[in-house]
């Protein structure tokens, strides 16, 4: 429908800005969706509201099979296969089909408010909490909107079906339905355990033979499940996926990504440092116009790219899932810190400990630019071991290679009311 804007009298427009329809005041961003992105999901939601329980069915079982550790989480269905719930699905009633109709019905509450988001806002965190109690984890609950998305296509008109706008519309839509859903899922711990640097180090040394592919294949899944991602790498962004495996860019970028882990683990047990060199690094990436979600989602599909390596060596597990997830929970959290501009949907609250921490951490930036004599140029990062001597400098200016461009947003004049 493009970009639509109904406009609105002053005094409607200005009382829709800081009140929601139930006349609180409104806690969420005003372009937390855009104008379009709503228009495209109302569009298209008559379409998909009658098929809602096949569509979601089809996602999870997506989903398991892209990611059989969550299907782990489900306790009613754990122990079957995905043929199995296939065929249950067809004969009767299992686990499963008692679990989709109880999000449709979370779907269909959300949509009927997109507009106003602000009104589902409780009804989110409190979602979020539950799936906190059954060991969903905040970066787990982000997997299921392109798996979404590939199942609903098919039940929108033809002429719909090819618009790339309204697919990442509803993909839009279930980032910031997870994104309200971790306010109420607490927050993350930003220490890892022992434990899981351990199982981090040791199978570490088994993808380092792989770095350049896994992280070329990282990417590549990325733009898969995020098309829009594409976009902040102009080089690229219009070439199909089966072109970019062996594209050399995309390569070069991919190995940066895993340097920057290898950087991260060669320092584990030195936070301070790490904090300053991640800091720097969610700099440039706002400096290049990068948009925060997309770090969200890096766990996640990382894990998705090393996981058929670790299971040939007889090293994956739940257990070494979760610490590559809460590794990369913990560089994001970091890496945002270091952003101009923060305005979070669902801030981290550290503790004041942790806050003077921050502060002296942006000291330490500051200074860290001219350490022992040396000037690090803009968009590079050196980590210090414990002793303070050099450790090895990682230049991690992504923009020489023109893989970013520099990005301008722009926000609608005014919010559009409007009831489903």
């Amino acid at each position: 429908m493009g970009n639509h804007v109904q406009k609105e009298s002053p005094n409607r427009s200005a009382q829709h800005d800081q009140l929601s329809e139930k006349g609180r005041p409104k806690k969420l961003p005003q372009d937390i969706l855009t104008d379009e992105e709503i228009d495209n999901i109302q569009q298209t939601w008559p379409h998909l509201k009658k098929h809602i329980i096949p569509i979601l069915t089809q996602a999870f079982l997506e989903l398991f099979t892209e990611n059989p550790d969550v299907k782990d989480k489900f306790l009613g269905f754990r122990n079957y296969s995905i043929s199995d719930l296939q065929r249950h699905e067809k004969e009767g009633e299992n686990a499963l089909q008692r679990h989709v109709p109880r999000v449709a019905r979370a779907v269909v509450k959300v949509v009927s408010h997109v507009a106003n988001l602000d009104d589902v806002l409780d009804y989110l965190e409190c979602v979020g909490k539950i799936h906190q109690r059954n060991g969903i984890m905040n970066h787990e609950m982000i997997a299921l909107g392109p798996f979404f998305v590939s199942a609903a296509v098919q039940y929108l008109p033809s002429k719909l079906r090819g618009r790339q706008d309204i697919q990442d519309s509803w993909i839009r839509l279930f980032m910031v339905m997870t994104e309200l859903m971790k306010r109420g899922a607490g927050d993350v711990e930003i220490e890892l355990s022992d434990d899981e640097k351990t199982h981090i180090k040791r199978t570490f040394q088994l993808l380092k033979a792989n770095l350049k592919e896994l992280g070329t294949a990282t990417f590549i899944n990325l733009f898969q499940n995020y098309s829009t991602s594409k976009m902040f790498f102009p080089t690229i962004k219009d070439s199909p996926l089966e072109d970019l495996t062996l594209n050399e860019a995309l390569q070069n970028h991919g190995l940066r990504l895993m340097k920057v882990i290898e950087n991260v683990i060669a320092d584990i047990d030195n936070p301070r440092q790490v904090d300053i060199y991640l800091a720097q690094l969610g700099q440039m990436h706002q400096t290049m116009g990068l948009e925060k979600k997309y770090l969200d989602v890096m766990g996640p599909i990382f894990c998705q790219s090393i996981r058929s390596v670790l299971q040939e060596e007889g090293e994956w597990s739940m257990d070494i899932r979760h610490a590559w997830l809460h590794l990369f929970r913990v560089m994001v959290i970091k890496m945002k810190r270091g952003f101009k501009v923060f305005p979070e949907i669902s801030p981290i609250h550290d503790n004041e400990e942790d806050e003077d921490e921050d502060h002296h951490d942006h000291q330490q930036q500051h200074h860290a630019h001219h350490h022992h004599g040396e000037t690090l140029l803009p968009g590079e990062a050196k980590l210090f071991n414990g002793s303070g001597e050099h450790a090895k400098k990682e230049k991690i200016s992504h923009n020489n290679n023109g893989l970013y461009r520099k990005r301008h947003s722009h926000h609608s004049e005014t919010r559009r009311k409007s009831n489903v």
